[in-house]
């Protein structure tokens, strides 16, 4: 009890993190562990790493067994400037997975397609998106 205690308390002191369990709820990675990844530079969103351990046993509609894999979760302020900018990173993004043999970061869709979904919890809005 002391656990899911401590749980609760760190959840409520640190709102981000909620948010972004809400977001990997919405994509189906609810059972991930999440890690805070260093901010950019000017950057005014957030990125949290998402893993999942060696024995994980999900397996996921889109990206089939999770087991030791990991993905980055960006999260941006809720606004009609960075619902765009995020459409067009996705867009950019995609297209070069799908027409060069460069890397590029793969966009991951949510539950319902969409690769920029909006997560809003207690007047905190964010545009958010998956990558692997």
């Amino acid at each position: 009890m002391i656990a899911l205690q401590e749980k609760k308390e760190s959840r409520q002191a640190y709102p981000l993190e909620r948010l972004a369990e809400a977001a990997l709820a919405r994509y189906g990675l609810a059972e991930a562990t999440i890690e805070n990844l260093p901010a950019l530079a000017g950057d005014e969103g957030c990125a949290f790493g998402v893993s999942f351990a060696a024995g994980a046993e999900g397996i996921h509609p889109y990206l089939g067994r999770l087991a030791g894999k990991s993905f980055t979760l960006r999260m941006l302020p809720a606004s009609e400037k960075s619902r765009k900018s995020a459409i067009e990173w996705v867009k950019a993004s995609a297209a070069l997975c799908r027409d060069t043999d460069e890397y590029a970061p793969e966009p991951v869709p949510a539950c319902d397609g969409s690769l920029v979904t909006l997560v809003a919890l207690a007047g905190d809005a964010l545009h958010c998106v998956i990558y692997r």
